[in-house]
C-alpha cells in the first residue's frame, strides 16, 4: 500500500527507489497521491516531489491550496505539514497570485504557530498579494508588536511588496526597528 510506503521510509535510498516507481506510474500515481497529501501528515514533501514530476504545475497547485486552506481552518498540534506546504508553495508557485492563494493562505496569519504566521506571511509577499493581504500583515505586525521574530518578518514582507501601511502610519511606525523604515508614502522599506 502506497500510503505506508511512503510513510515508513527513512532513508534516501529508499525514497528515490519508492519515487522512482510513482514516477514510472505516471497519471495513475496522481489520485492516489492527492489523497497521500490530504491524509497524511508525514513523507508530505516527497509525495509533493513526485506529485510534481506526474501532474501540471496547475493540478499541484491546486492539491496543495486545497490542503492549505483545509488546514487553515483546522487546530493541528504539530505544525509540520502547514510548514511543509507553505513552503512548497513559496518555493514552486511564486507568483501564482490571486483570490483562491489569498483565501487560502489569510487564515494561516492568525495560527497559533509562531512558524506558520512567519512562513504565511513569506508565502503571501512570494505569492504577489493584493490590498486583502496587504492589511492581514499590517493586522498580524499589531497584534504579534512584542514577538521580535513574527514582527521582524512582517516588516520584511511588507517591505519585500513595496506595502504601504496607510491608514496606520501612527501605530505601525514606532514598530519599526532598523533596518526598516517609512518612506514619504508611507512604504515600508529596508535600508541597503
Amino acid at each position: 500500500d502506497m500510503t505506508q510506503r511512503i510513510r515508513g521510509i527513512t532513508d534516501d535510498e529508499e525514497k528515490e527507489t519508492t519515487r522512482g516507481i510513482l514516477v514510472d506510474a505516471g497519471e495513475a500515481a496522481i489520485g492516489p497521491l492527492e489523497r497521500f497529501v490530504t491524509q497524511q501528515d508525514e513523507g508530505v514533501a516527497l509525495a509533493l516531489r513526485v506529485l510534481a514530476a506526474v501532474a501540471p504545475a496547475p493540478k499541484v497547485l491546486e492539491v496543495v491550496l486545497r490542503e492549505v486552506a483545509r488546514l487553515g481552518r483546522t487546530y493541528t498540534r504539530d505544525p509540520e505539514k502547514k510548514l511543509v506546504l507553505l513552503t512548497w508553495l513559496r518555493e514552486h508557485h511564486a507568483g501564482a497570485g490571486g483570490p483562491a492563494v489569498e483565501e487560502a493562505l489569510l487564515p494561516l496569519l492568525e495560527d497559533f504557530s509562531d512558524d506558520v504566521r512567519i512562513t504565511a506571511a513569506r508565502a503571501l509577499a512570494a505569492l504577489a498579494p493584493g490590498e486583502k493581504a496587504r492589511d492581514a500583515l499590517i493586522q498580524l505586525l499589531l497584534r504579534d508588536r512584542d514577538n521580535a521574530r513574527v514582527r521582524g518578518e512582517v516588516l520584511e514582507a511588507l517591505a519585500q511588496l513595496g506595502a504601504d501601511v496607510k491608514g496606520h502610519r501612527p501605530t505601525v511606525e514606532p514598530l519599526l526597528v532598523e533596518p526598516f523604515f517609512l518612506d514619504r508614502e508611507g512604504r515600508v522599506k529596508k535600508r541597503g
